[in-house]
């Protein structure tokens, strides 16, 4: 035991009072005149000595009052074994409460919803320090607003503004923020709590480090049920959109809970339209992909949403994603001498493709702009000009095939463009026939080609070919080799697009891949492959960057991004005719964002710009930390975890900040003693 003012223990000497009073015992006898005393002799000593024993009593009784009373005043303590600075410790104090305000915390415990559990707490913990101390509030957004250190009424008003948040942070980081305010005040005196629900992936608690001059508290607030179905990501099964075309898209959904899931319902709108719809089931802490097949009826921009029903975890519900339709792609052909039946097939058979076929002595350089792919067919010789013009139009996002003359050919011209692209020259022809060798599943450009592909396929093969020149500045990648090495179809990243080569022209006399089930997927790939860069959606604040090609302007062109009445302008630089936005910490909210043009006289809307955007699903796996797992992880720490579901959590914060107070008991005991006082003077006489 430990007192608080240890000074008023000199007022034990008050104790001489009533010692000295029944020493004394200033009593007045009052004189009774007998006839004979001879027969109260013995009552007289009888009487005595029980007079001796009942003032005995009141003066232990009055002496234990007046030192209880005495001992009140000095405010004695308990200390408990980890309070802050051994007990209590006069001075102001410093308060930083953290408040986990991710998605997780939207789930329900024995008192509600977990974040209003947590505001409730947080005002329990400011009521148990002084209103004049300083207190500074965190949550995962991180906000200027909270780095200040504020009096307890403008505290609790503070928490009532926060809500949930997409943002994701590590006790780690917390941490540091908390460490980073406790320097902004004078030392000695800083408590930390943080309230959450230490989910798995967020309570990095080996991260933390002893730290003297801060001392942690750590109240768990548990959920009532651990179970959550979430939809984890989307992919169509061909990355090509067509109108009037079916395709497949699959959705994995995930169930984090211990109990299976039936008949669960999962839906498809675009455009605010519903397509497709589909039951499935999920075992425990399993997961399931669900395919969702409908036909693309809209051309443009097609914002799409799946969503599935699950309480009382809803953030993850819906996945939200969008691609671009064109009615017409046009691709141009440049002819050597004559177009070549097999390509002509291949793209007529696409309603959506418009075919332009042209002679090499009648092309438009300028027009290069207006086709999504351009394809060079056995052309005599490559110009400078057509060389330079294509290279600009691949820079800028398009995409060139070169496919050799199987007549006269001016290997030199070929060799100078090749060079110039940083790709594989052409050598010479060779007549060896070869077969073409398997299919590396790994290539991304085969990517949802070959997924099912049967085992031992028959491969084309090649009659004679091209021999490649390998130099050291060359950036080829091969995509098709033969048998012995050779590559046979090979591209070269060049600014936004992409050079494709083949070693072989098209023709049955060189080789049968015209007719082979692979080059048909092939060559749309080749066509559609720079469409890879815009993905169809987004993760809020993990994909923080958005790169937009063939925006024309300057670097004073001001663009923003606009959701409903939401509109912000992000970080903006131009390079190499891509626009930049960085959007870190500026998209709080899942949804659809429309670029839009602020220069003045342009549009205000730029439609075929459009980028969605969901939550991450960090937050959806229902794993937490216990209590007892949080006690051995903070034992360098020399924390405490505390329990709000006992007792109050005011009152655990004076026990940790004082330890336990026994002033009143010292008070009750006081009464008690006057009272047994008083009860022996009325009654024993």
């Amino acid at each position: 035991m430990q007192f608080l003012y240890p000074s008023f223990l000199f007022a034990l000497s008050a104790l001489a009072i009533p010692i000295i009073i029944h020493l004394f015992n200033f009593r007045r006898y009052k004189k009774i005149f007998f006839t004979n005393v001879r027969f109260l002799t013995d009552l007289q000593q009888e009487q005595k000595s029980r007079n001796k024993l009942r003032h005995l009593l009141l003066l232990i009784l009055r002496m234990l009052a007046l030192a209880a009373i005495v001992f009140a005043f000095a405010h004695p303590f308990i200390p408990k074994k980890n309070a802050l600075h051994g007990g209590l410790n006069p001075g102001k104090k410093y308060v930083s409460v953290y408040i986990d305000n991710s998605f997780s915390m939207g789930n329900t415990g024995s008192d509600g919803e977990l974040l209003q559990s947590a505001k409730k707490y947080a005002g329990e913990i400011a009521s148990g320090y002084k209103e004049g101390d300083g207190y500074n509030l965190v949550t995962n957004d991180f906000e200027i607003k909270h780095q200040r250190w504020v009096n307890r009424t403008e505290f609790l008003k503070m928490l009532s503004d926060i809500n949930l948040s997409p943002a994701f942070r590590k006790v780690s980081d917390i941490s540091g923020r908390m460490k980073e305010s406790f320097r902004k005040v004078d030392p000695g005196n800083h408590e930390a709590y943080l309230i959450s629900d230490f989910q798995q992936n967020m309570a990095d608690l080996s991260a933390l480090k002893n730290d003297s001059t801060v001392h942690f508290n750590f109240v768990p607030v548990q959920a009532s049920t651990h179970d959550n179905i979430y939809i984890d990501s989307v992919w169509f099964e061909s990355p090509i959109w067509q109108m009037n075309q079916k395709n497949t898209l699959n959705v994995k959904i995930v169930n984090s809970g211990d109990h299976a899931i039936s008949d669960h319902t999962l839906n498809l709108d675009i455009n605010g339209k519903a397509k497709a719809l589909a039951n499935f089931s999920i075992p425990e802490q399993g997961s399931v992909v669900v395919p969702l097949n409908y036909t693309i009826s809209d051309s443009g921009i097609n914002n799409g949403t799946v969503s599935i029903d699950d309480y009382p975890i809803t953030f993850d519900d819906k996945y939200y994603f969008n691609y671009s339709v064109t009615n017409s792609i046009p691709i141009l052909v440049i002819n050597g001498i004559d177009s070549n039946k097999n390509i002509s097939s291949a793209f007529g058979a696409e309603r959506s493709f418009l075919l332009h076929n042209v002679l090499t002595g009648n092309v438009d350089f300028s027009s290069f702009d207006r086709y999504n792919f351009i394809v060079l067919n056995e052309l005599p010789e490559i110009s400078s000009g057509l060389a330079a013009s294509l290279k600009t139009y691949m820079e800028k996002n398009g995409n060139v095939l070169v496919i050799p003359s199987s007549k006269d050919i001016n290997i030199e011209s070929y060799g100078s463009f090749l060079t110039l692209c940083a790709a594989y020259g052409f050598v010479g022809a060779k007549t060896d026939s070869v077969g073409f060798a398997p299919l590396d599943k790994q290539e991304p450009f085969f990517a949802n080609i070959i997924e099912d592909m049967p085992r031992n396929v028959s491969m084309p093969k090649a009659n004679k070919y091209f021999q490649v020149q390998k130099s050291g500045n060359a950036r080829s990648r091969p995509l098709l080799s033969l048998n012995n090495g050779d590559p046979l179809l090979s591209m070269v990243p060049q600014g936004k697009g992409y050079l494709f080569v083949s070693a072989v022209p098209f023709n049955d006399a060189w080789t049968n891949f015209a007719h082979h089930w692979l080059f048909l997927p092939s060559l749309y790939k080749m066509a559609f492959y720079h469409n890879k860069e815009q993905p169809i959606a987004y993760t809020i604040d993990k994909d923080n960057l958005i790169s937009i090609p063939s925006i024309s302007g300057d670097e004073k062109r001001i663009f923003s991004l606009a959701k409903d009445s939401i509109e912000f302008i992000p970080n903006q630089r131009m390079l190499e005719g891509s626009l930049q936005l960085f959007v870190e910490g500026l998209i709080h909210t899942a949804g659809y964002y429309h670029l839009k043009d602020n220069q003045p006289g342009s549009a205000t809307a730029l439609k075929p710009y459009q980028f969605a955007f969901n939550y991450d699903r960090s937050e959806s796996v229902m794993k937490f930390t216990n209590p007892g797992d949080i006690k051995d992880a903070i034992l360098d720490v020399k924390g405490d975890v505390l329990n709000p579901g006992k007792v109050s959590l005011k009152k655990q914060v004076k026990e940790l900040e004082a330890g336990i107070n026994i002033w009143k008991w010292f008070i009750w005991a006081a009464l008690v003693f006057l009272l047994g006082e008083m009860l022996i003077t009325r009654f024993w006489k």
